[in-house]
């Protein structure tokens, strides 16, 4: 149902169905000489009525002053619901690592000129997931075709229960704006993993056809004996 408050001030509440043909109503009101209210009118019939979970009535200061003793006794009840809330909207890591093949599927059937690379590892029940190198096809032509033979390479920590990595490669475009070239998932930041990101960013943009490279880290671990293995010629400017 949908109430619909015609009345709210200090010395009276009334609330009816917005159903026009519904007769529910409450009435409430203080009881004389006390700071307490009471109920005078109550019909809890509804006819031909819906219901309608959203209440603009309550306001996130609302929930702040009627759950802060609770969370004062149990910090970890927020995290732990919000933590509920997205498994909801989003499904379970493992749930979403189950459509891993399905996504990538999906990213070369939409983008026919994209590097999309999947390595699994054998597992004892089912391959497991292991890394996944993306490079859209807009972000090689656009940066073969319009930026500077710079490159900035980089990683950070994926937030989740299972760890990984976030392998990163860009570069800079005309207006000096930071141009996305390709990014990659990793079990962990070592000197294989980044040989493998490096040597399919390569096979993407070709650093070995040309002089004059520029890489720029900040030395990750495991990245500078990666590029002493692939590569030997090439100018470093190493921290930024």
């Amino acid at each position: 149902m949908v109430v619909n408050f015609v009345k709210n001030d200090k010395s009276r509440l009334r609330g009816v169905c917005k159903n026009k043909e519904c007769e529910w109503v409450i009435h409430v009101s203080p009881v004389n000489k006390d700071s307490c209210w009471q109920i005078k009118t109550f019909k809890t019939e509804h006819k031909n009525c819906y219901w309608n979970v959203k209440n603009k009535n309550i306001k996130s200061s609302w929930l702040g002053e009627t759950f802060v003793s609770k969370l004062k006794s149990n910090p970890k009840l927020a995290y732990l619901g919000r933590k509920k809330a997205l498994k909801l909207v989003d499904g379970s890591i493992a749930e979403q690592f189950s459509q891993i093949r399905n996504y990538c599927a999906e990213l070369r059937r939409s983008d026919e000129g994209a590097s999309v690379i999947l390595k699994l590892t054998v597992g004892d029940d089912a391959p497991r997931f292991q890394r996944l190198y993306v490079c859209f096809s807009a972000c090689k032509q656009g940066f073969n075709e319009s930026c500077r033979p710079v490159v900035g390479v980089d990683e950070c920590f994926l937030k989740t229960n299972i760890g990984g990595k976030l392998l990163t490669a860009v570069g800079l475009d005309p207006n000096n704006n930071i141009f996305p070239i390709a990014y990659a998932l990793v079990e962990g930041e070592t000197k294989d993993s980044w040989m493998w990101f490096l040597q399919l960013l390569n096979n993407d943009i070709g650093f070995e056809n040309e002089d004059g490279w520029t890489f720029m880290s900040d030395k990750q671990k495991g990245l500078i004996p990666a590029f002493e293995n692939l590569w030997t010629c090439y100018l470093f400017f190493v921290g930024f």
